[in-house]
C-alpha cells in the first residue's frame, strides 16, 4: 500500500490535482467512467526532447464527464512522480479494469484494493508523523504544489494553467490560501512582493465590482 500512497501523493503534488481526481471517496466504489485507470496514462516527448506524462482524469469537478488532461514531468527529487508511478506499476501491477492506484493486501483478508481517500490520508499522515512533519488534508497537495511552482519562479499564468483554474478563480484561490503561502515566501523578496501585490490588487478589484453591483 505504501508504494501506491507515494505514487498518488507525488502525482497530486506535481500536477496540482484535487484529491478526488486521484482518490476514491470512502463511501463509493471504483468506476472506470469516473476514476483514473492505467489506460488513462500516456507518455510523450515534446519538440525539445523532454519527456512528460499525461494523465486523463475521466471526471472532474469542473468538466464533469468530459474529463481533463493533466501533465507532469520527471523531477530530480525524491518526489519524482514518474519514478514513483513506475515503481508502483512494477510492484502493484494495476490491471486495466482496476483503479490506477490499486494494490495487493496481505494477511488473512488479502486481495486487491483501490486507494480510498481516508486510507490514503491515514497512511500518509502516519508516515508524516514518524518523520516529524505536519499532518495534511487532501487539499494540501494542491496548495503545496502551487507554492512549489511559484517558488521556482514560474509565472502566475503558468501555474494557473497547470492547475486548470478558469478566469478569476485562480486569484480567489491565491487570496484564500495567502495565509499558507505568504510566510514561506519571505526569503524570496521579489516573489513575495509580487504575490502580495497580486492579492491586494485583486482584493481592490473585487470591492469595486461589489460596489458597482450594489449601486445597480
Amino acid at each position: 500500500m505504501g508504494i501506491a500512497v507515494k505514487a498518488c501523493a507525488c502525482s497530486l503534488f506535481h500536477a496540482l490535482l484535487r484529491a478526488g481526481e486521484h482518490l476514491i471517496d470512502d463511501n463509493k466504489e471504483f468506476s472506470p467512467s469516473i476514476h483514473i485507470t492505467i489506460a488513462c496514462v500516456s507518455h510523450f516527448t515534446d519538440p525539445f526532447g523532454f519527456e512528460s506524462t499525461r494523465l486523463h482524469i475521466p471526471w472532474t469537478k469542473v468538466r464533469k464527464e468530459q474529463g481533463e488532461d493533466v501533465v507532469w514531468t520527471r523531477q530530480q527529487h525524491p518526489t519524482c512522480p514518474r519514478q514513483a508511478l513506475d515503481e508502483h506499476i512494477r510492484i502493484n501491477n494495476p490491471l486495466p479494469h482496476e483503479h490506477l492506484f490499486s494494490y495487493t493486501t496481505t494477511g488473512q483478508n488479502g486481495g486487491r484494493k483501490s486507494l480510498h481517500r481516508q486510507s490514503f490520508l491515514s497512511a500518509y499522515n502516519k508516515a508524516a508523523t514518524l518523520a516529524s512533519f505536519s499532518k495534511v488534508t487532501g487539499h494540501c497537495f494542491r496548495i503545496g504544489g502551487t507554492l512549489e511552482y511559484l517558488l521556482r519562479g514560474h509565472t502566475f499564468e503558468t501555474v494557473r494553467e497547470l492547475g486548470r483554474w478558469d478566469g478569476d478563480s485562480f486569484r480567489r484561490y491565491l487570496r484564500r490560501h495567502a495565509f499558507v503561502l505568504s510566510p514561506r515566501l519571505h526569503d524570496i523578496d521579489n516573489l513575495h512582493t509580487k504575490f502580495l501585490k497580486h492579492c491586494a490588487q485583486q482584493e481592490i478589484l473585487d470591492k469595486d465590482i461589489g460596489a458597482e453591483v450594489s449601486r445597480s
